[in-house]
């Protein structure tokens, strides 16, 4: 995150909106062939120039084949419409992306959100099916506007593309939720999940820094209480494609929770105020 690093690339991908319409003329050949097999197959049964038998297998297979080229025609017509072409160039310093003849530039620095929501099925680690997006929200400094970047699997595997952007959405969200806490600021990063000056609150419990352990799961955040004795028990799980800023959450947390532990050894309070009472924490 050292801004005097030198500029270093890490990763590009860019789609053409005119690939899906290459595609869709493909597809529709295809199923122009296919229609048209099954025209030649009918004649040639009709005249018995065959053996019945083959020609039924042939003429059901290249049905079959004609309806699936017609699926991916229609298919690729949806993604010719209502897709932009697209491309996006990730750097130590930041993001670029460009669509819609814009050139959109954002330093790390600047990031506000971020939910890794894409999830999908893989088969030796090549994927079957991938739906959702990784949503990348930074803020522009002059209009004080936001401008999302959603990756989807048509930009390219958003596992890589969750891998180099997590630790640095996590260690500038991280900062900004810490600025938020310290100003007495609440911050939330789901309906039932919001984190106050003096700890969190899931679901409707509220739960102190020094009382508070998070375990990270896959994809399951998991919410945990120490009671006085020391043991913890689950107060709540969430899905980490319905959180934002998990990452910049656990190194939140990763270094609150030690200091108010250790704050408690010394200064043990009869009672405690409510978390979002509390005073600020000691970041």
């Amino acid at each position: 995150m050292n801004a005097e690093q030198p500029t270093r690339l890490l990763y590009t991908t860019s789609v053409s909106r005119w690939s899906y319409f290459r595609r869709m003329l493909l597809a529709l050949l295809a199923a122009a062939a296919s229609f048209a097999a099954v025209w030649a197959l009918l004649e040639a049964a009709n005249r018995r120039l065959a053996d019945r038998l083959l020609l039924d297998i042939t003429t059901l297979l290249a049905i079959v084949l004609g309806a699936w080229f017609t699926v991916r025609f229609f298919f690729n017509l949806i993604r010719f419409i209502s897709r932009r072409s697209m491309e996006i160039r990730i750097y130590n310093q930041g993001v670029m992306w460009v669509y819609g003849g814009e050139t959109h530039r954002y330093k790390w620095k600047q990031a506000v959100r971020y939910r890794q929501a894409s999830r999908g099925w893989y088969l030796f680690n090549r994927p079957v099916v991938v739906w959702g997006a990784n949503t990348l929200e930074f803020q522009n400094d002059d209009t004080r506007e936001r401008d999302a970047l959603k990756f989807t699997a048509a930009y390219g595997d958003p596992r890589v593309f969750g891998r180099l952007v997590t630790p640095y959405a996590a260690y500038v969200t991280s900062m900004r939720m810490g600025a938020a806490l310290r100003s007495e600021q609440p911050v939330r990063l789901h309906r039932k999940l919001i984190l106050y000056p003096g700890g969190v609150e899931a679901g409707r419990r509220e739960i102190h820094w020094s009382d508070l352990d998070v375990v990270l799961k896959k994809r399951t955040l998991i919410i945990k209480e120490r009671n006085p004795r020391g043991k913890l028990r689950t107060v709540k799980r969430y899905n980490t494609h319905r959180v934002d800023n998990v990452g910049g959450f656990l190194e939140l947390v990763s270094g609150l929770i030690p200091q108010y532990r250790a704050a408690e050894r010394y200064h043990r309070q009869s009672v405690r105020p409510s978390v979002s009472t509390a005073m600020s924490p000691p970041v």
